[in-house]
């Protein structure tokens, strides 16, 4: 609670840092409507972004077209940008066969149960086709940007991961892949392959409509920017929906993103200390975390998005008390001064919602709350830019990819990480001890600035893979310059057999069967063979080691409850690299009747939040083990005490 104390101020403080830089362009603050403008939503941002040329699903008043809703805030002196959505939206001309005379509304993402999953009435979760990407752009960008809009925001590329049983969905699979279509429930390997096209289908919907807006503006001599509003690629795993996310940075079509984080994201339930609920300000701050490192090496503009309120209703004590840990958790990314202050300020001024949560009486805004939230966005239109830093032990980011969203939905025998508990078990046990911890996306390893400032970098792959293998010559180009790598991981997630590339091409073989062929490669990158406390072949020195310790009469247990966290490979620098046997003689030390298996990088860099060398005590160590992937189940068994000792020497080597 102290830290989070802390935190807070060093917030607060950061919007009385001035320095001299300041954004590229004229636009630092906007904010999203339907509506046209009067006086009880305007919030003197820098631009609107006028939602929708049919307007928003949800506001069904309609009173005036787009270009009469443009011209209102433009009289105001707004700067005009254009949003709509890319996956649902007032489209009911298209799927009712105004468009070209033919009923579209079979394209909807549907269930395995043949439902259709809507955003509203008559506006289905679109499967973008061709031919629905050939109506957006003739009928809604054409018309924006005829307008004299020289911003198009295409939010929220999602395609839901119990979808994918349409006909047109079979269809794009067949024209994807060259074969007929897989249901994704059958196996592990369809799910994944299912989980490709929908993140390739978004990927290629927001190309095509953002090279063909380039292209149209150029033409009336306009520089049409194009951005991406999305929910991070945390929420988006953890609500099992697919997207394109960290990908699209590199398009040369994409100029941007807004991070759609807010209370209704960053609440989602996570695990910690064993204990799932709600962490608002640890989920906000990782969640635009994770915003942060997709833009950040490629130089494209980030907008951070808070929202006062959030979808469903809830009373105006718990809107304020969410709003205010968001806007905090944002503010501890001082390279990011551009912002989102509010979606939907029609709902915020003038949407009645509970009193209390007990009551049953409605009103609006109340007047502490709304001025105090006016002031907060007035703080946001004059936040600098600054190079200052939060303190706390640096260098420690976790290692995260697309491909966190293929393995949420259909499971797969009896596997599964719940509320991407294996993502959150290496984060959460950092940030909560006051480390400030960043995440690394795997699609911007090309990219040198992606690890510039990371010392140490955590990864699985229990819950995610790497889409291409280039990604382990990165990470072993930077383990040589000094980085180090932990891996982590039970190696029993079933999409590793799935037949991609580190299944083929001879990487995969029954002597490896029981190890992850991906951290095999990995390994053999770094041109140091990967190892496992236990369960690796008997020619392994480490497990050869082990054998003569229990030959010798010592009660050396190989079961895999003793401890599941297996560690593929140490740095380079660390002791295993230079000695392996005698490190696993130094490190496990029979006591009674069982064997003393120590995880010392756990020790030694997260037990109390920093690096350090020395002895952690069970007490220090028992909270980290229940964050740790794989072995939450063993941390609170209390016999756990009994089966670690804790050395202090340590394995973690800087340079």
């Amino acid at each position: 609670m102290k830290q989070k104390h802390f935190l807070i101020s060093l917030a607060v403080l950061a919007i009385g840092i001035s320095v001299d830089a300041q954004t590229k362009d004229n636009v630092k603050t906007t904010f999203q409507t339907s509506r046209e403008w009067k006086p009880s939503i305007d919030n003197r941002a820098d631009a609107v972004m006028v939602y929708g040329v049919g307007g928003n699903p949800s506001d069904k008043s309609r009173k005036l077209s787009f270009e009469e809703r443009v011209k209102s805030w433009k009289e105001r002196g707004y700067i005009i940008h254009f949003m709509t959505g890319i996956a649902w939206g007032e489209y009911q001309d298209y799927f009712t066969g105004q468009w070209d005379g033919k009923w579209h509304l079979d394209e909807g993402q549907v269930t395995q149960t043949g439902d259709t999953i809507w955003h509203g009435h008559m506006v289905p979760y679109i499967v973008p086709s061709e031919n629905f990407l050939s109506y957006l752009k003739e009928r809604h960008v054409k018309r924006v940007i005829d307008a004299g809009v020289d911003a198009i925001f295409m939010e929220e590329p999602e395609f839901w991961a119990r979808a994918g049983y349409s006909d047109s969905f079979k269809e794009e699979w067949k024209k994807y892949y060259g074969f007929e279509w897989r249901p994704q429930h059958e196996s592990p390997e369809n799910t994944y392959l299912s989980s490709k096209l929908k993140y390739y289908l978004y990927y290629r919907a927001l190309n095509e409509v953002f090279t063909f807006a380039k292209e149209y503006g150029k033409s009336k001599g306009m520089d049409v920017k194009c951005y991406v509003p999305t929910h991070s690629l945390v929420n988006y795993s953890q609500w099992q929906i697919v997207s394109p996310e960290a990908s699209l940075a590199s398009l040369p079509c994409v100029d941007g993103y807004i991070a759609q984080v807010w209370t209704g994201t960053s609440r989602e339930p996570n695990f910690f200390d064993g204990r799932k609920r709600e962490r608002v300000f640890e989920t906000a701050y990782l969640e635009y975390g994770s915003m942060e490192s997709m833009t950040a090496p490629t130089g494209r503009k980030m907008f951070f998005l808070t929202d006062p309120i959030e979808d469903w209703p809830r009373d105006w004590a718990d809107y304020k008390k969410n709003y205010q840990a968001t806007f905090t958790a944002q503010l501890l990314y001082p390279n990011i001064a551009d912002y989102e202050v509010m979606p939907w300020p029609e709902r915020i001024y003038e949407g009645l919602y509970r009193t209390s949560a007990n009551s049953d009486k409605k009103e609006r805004i109340p007047r502490f709350y709304s001025t105090q939230m006016q002031v907060m966005i007035n703080a946001l239109n004059r936040m600098p830019l600054t190079d200052k830093e939060l303190t706390g032990s640096k260098g420690f980011s976790v290692l995260m990819a697309n491909s966190l969203m293929f393995q949420r939905f259909p499971t797969h025998n009896g596997y599964e990480d719940p509320q991407l508990a294996n993502f959150y078990g290496q984060a959460l046990p950092l940030l909560k001890r006051g480390v400030p911890v960043k995440t690394v996306h795997i699609e911007n390893l090309g990219y040198k600035e992606a690890l510039a400032d990371t010392k140490v970098l955590l990864m699985t792959y229990a819950n995610m893979k790497p889409l291409e293998p280039e990604a382990h010559s990165h990470i072993a180009d930077w383990v040589k310059k000094g980085g180090v790598l932990i891996y982590s991981g039970t190696d029993n997630d079933p999409f590793q057999n799935v037949r991609e590339w580190w299944n083929t091409n001879g990487l995969s073989s029954a002597a490896t069967a029981n190890i992850s062929a991906i951290a095999l490669q990995l390994g053999n990158t770094l041109g140091t063979e990967p190892f496992l406390v236990h369960g690796i072949s008997a020619e392994n020195p480490v497990n050869q080691k082990l054998t003569e310790m229990h030959m010798a009469g010592h009660r050396v247990r190989l079961d895999s409850n003793l401890l599941r966290v297996r560690l593929h490979m140490s740095s380079v620098h660390g002791i295993y690299q230079r000695d392996p046997v005698n490190w696993i003689t130094r490190t496990c030390r029979p006591r009674g009747s069982t064997s003393q298996y120590c995880t010392q990088m756990m020790c030694d860099f997260v037990c109390c939040g920093v690096l350090r060398r020395g002895k952690c005590s069970f007490g220090e160590m028992k909270p980290v083990l229940r964050g740790v992937p794989g072995i939450s189940g063993m941390a609170r068994n209390q016999h756990v005490r009994y089966r670690f000792r804790v050395v202090a020497q340590s394995v973690l080597k800087f340079r």
